[in-house]
């Protein structure tokens, strides 16, 4: 399942606010990890068009070429998309509500 299914499924069934500026990116399996994908490039550049200031990306992506790349855009003010990771459902929807709805206490 994509995270942006399971995220989507949250929103409609919790008291959850998700944040609006926020794309993410990843597959989840049974234990809850957030698992690596492909094409983040593409990935990245569309949530960049679409006007995204953050993407949250699978921990196991985190060090690839294509999201240093906007790693780096993002730390020399060259872009406004600033892309955080998420190693497990927990954390993917930290990264994603609205401040102070989180699931830590």
């Amino acid at each position: 399942v994509t995270a942006a299914a399971w995220l989507a499924f949250l929103a409609r069934f919790t008291t959850l606010r998700f944040r609006r500026d926020t794309a993410c990116t990843g597959d989840l399996c049974l234990n809850g990890r957030v698992l690596p994908v492909g094409s983040l490039r593409e990935k990245l550049s569309g949530a960049e068009e679409m006007g995204m200031t953050r993407a949250v990306v699978p921990w196991g992506n985190f060090e690839d070429e294509e999201v240093l790349e906007f790693r780096r855009k993002y730390e020399k003010n060259e872009s406004g998309l600033e892309v955080v990771a998420a190693d497990n459902l927990v954390e993917l929807i930290n990264q994603c509500v609205e401040e102070g709805h989180g699931t830590s206490p």
